[in-house]
């Protein structure tokens, strides 16, 4: 089991008995298990689940590589971690980068709008 593997289901293990009393906690993650219906994770302790998992690994495959309601299992919370920090790591382009194209690329479509608009009240 990678360091990854081990991060995550320590996180689940964690937050599942976080509310539990003794005689309800688990002793043991394994893949196979369903979030919700093995390990009784409602949305908000999936939601703390996911926060602490992006403090702990710096990703959240949730923003861009994987939606939330495909993952049911921890191998698929496995998963999507590992998928976006391999993509982290093959990344080229940095966040910063890319939010400055995201910028530039809002103002020349509100620039040819006006153009547009312009041209459209001229003629």
């Amino acid at each position: 089991m990678n360091n990854i593997e081990e991060t995550i289901k320590e996180v689940v293990f964690n937050v599942v008995n976080e509310n539990r009393g003794e005689a309800e906690k688990i002793s043991k993650i394994e893949d196979y298990q369903n979030l919700n219906a093995d390990l009784g994770l409602p949305s908000l302790a999936l939601a703390r689940l996911v926060a602490i998992l992006q403090i702990k690994l710096g990703v959240d495959p949730f923003a861009q590589q994987v939606s939330i309601t495909d993952v049911r299992t921890v191998a698929d919370l496995c998963n999507a971690y590992r998928k976006a920090i391999s993509g982290a790591q093959n990344e080229e382009v940095k966040p910063a980068q890319t939010a400055s194209a995201d910028r530039g690329m809002v103002r020349a479509e509100t620039r040819r709008a006006a153009a547009r608009k312009r041209r459209k009240k001229a003629g």
